[in-house]
């Protein structure tokens, strides 16, 4: 595991770097009240925007980003286990194609907290890189009138994962 870290050192450091203030020094705030589950939204949102220019070049392998999220899912279930007992956490991996970025959110699972069945990392990924709009949106002034102005765009899909400390 450490030599792909050092692989992301050398080859994406902005990655890299994104990585390691996350799973080494996270600034979570957590609360068991779940009027307050907004604000740990807030403060618990973190951008990962180190893979854009590697993935728009197919400068880097799906297995690698795979590699790391899950890198990133062990390290912070550590540090909930150390410094949380008998609390349930939601870990959430977004990526968001009209941004471009993955995001991560970290917040306290409440038991009316509804959650729904999620892609694996892997498609995720997969699906990202050919979705993603690494040169911007197109928007068309003329509507074509098949369209409809209410179409719905996949933009966003999320990996959910409940960690029971």
């Amino acid at each position: 595991m450490l030599k792909l870290l050092d692989y992301f050192k050398i080859n994406a450091q902005k990655a890299y770097r994104e990585i390691i203030a996350i799973s080494e020094s996270p600034c979570f705030l957590f609360s068991n009240d779940p009027e307050l589950s907004s604000i740990e939204t807030k403060n618990n949102y973190y951008y990962i925007h180190g893979f854009n220019r590697l993935i728009k070049h197919n400068k880097i392998e799906i297995d690698r980003i795979v590699w790391a999220f899950a890198y990133l899912e062990d390290e912070l279930e550590k540090y909930l286990i150390r410094f949380y007992k008998d609390k349930k956490f939601v870990l959430t991996i977004n990526a968001d194609i009209q941004i471009p970025a993955f995001t991560l959110l970290v917040k306290s699972y409440h038991n009316e907290m509804l959650l729904t069945p999620s892609p694996s990392i892997q498609n995720l990924v997969e699906w990202y890189k050919t979705e993603a709009c690494f040169t911007g949106l197109t928007i068309s002034e003329t509507q074509d009138e098949n369209e409809t102005e209410d179409e719905p765009i996949d933009s966003y899909r999320s990996n959910v994962k409940v960690i029971c400390t």
